[in-house]
């Protein structure tokens, strides 16, 4: 994108817009399955909602930092899936 003379900035604004869009409708419906699948049943849908976009938030946030790392597809790909499953690990 740098050839087309696309600054950093639009091309990272641009990939978290993306990513965010899909992970919201992940969200939204798992909203949906919490509240009216009697899961959460005295939890705001908003405050569920929130909770799980804030969640995606930092996901993107953090294949934002594992793709900086790596330069090739296949490499970030595998190292990554490890690192976020380590990352959870006390």
């Amino acid at each position: 994108m740098k050839m087309m003379g696309l600054n950093n900035a639009v091309h990272w604004v641009a990939w978290f817009i993306t990513g965010f869009v899909q992970l919201s409708i992940s969200v939204t419906a798992l909203t949906a399955i919490l509240k009216y699948g009697k899961v959460l049943m005295h939890s705001d849908v908003f405050i569920i909602w929130l909770f799980l976009a804030i969640y995606a938030v930092a996901t993107i946030m953090f294949c934002f930092l594992v793709s900086v790392l790596y330069s090739k597809a296949k490499l970030a790909s595998a190292c990554g899936g490890i690192i976020y499953f380590l990352s959870y690990v006390p």
